[in-house]
């Protein structure tokens, strides 16, 4: 009994799946990463759509679903901090039975500008906002006419 006792005290606290604490390594040192080619891609990939669920994110990249998990996971957490989850994700109340939604964070933009890979430039906010002046702009119709 006591044998039993002590393995159970001695096992790693579980991380939060909200927090961005270390996942800790067996040596007991946080568990850094260096970005894959695969990485890269789903680097890529939030850079295109912004916020992706893991789900829709293997869905882009294939693989082992349960070895990306593990890998978004460490992506998001210290001391890499590539990847984020947007808190809002919190707020809906099924969220703890839904895949995790993803979003690049500053480091994960910092490393896609470092190595020349394209990143989206913000759009003019003539793009993003509706013409209040009442006058029509030029744009074109799903049937090709321009309006």
């Amino acid at each position: 009994m006591a044998f039993v006792m002590a393995t159970t005290l001695q096992q790693p606290k579980r991380n939060s799946r909200w927090s961005r604490d270390p996942v800790i390594s067996s040596g007991g040192e946080p568990r850094a990463v260096y970005p894959t080619d695969r990485d890269i891609e789903i680097f890529q990939l939030l850079v295109r759509y912004r916020y992706l669920p893991s789900d829709t994110i293997h869905a882009f990249v294939g693989g082992n679903a349960k070895a990306l998990l593990h890998r978004l996971n460490l992506l998001s957490r210290k001391p890499n901090l590539y990847l984020s989850r947007p808190h809002q994700q919190r707020q809906n109340a099924i969220a703890n039975y839904r895949p995790l939604i993803y979003q690049l964070d500053e480091r994960g933009s910092r490393f896609l500008q470092d190595r020349g890979l394209p990143l989206p430039r913000q759009k003019p906010a003539s793009q993003l906002c509706p013409r209040i002046d009442g006058r029509a702009d030029h744009r074109v119709d799903r049937a090709g006419h321009q309006g």
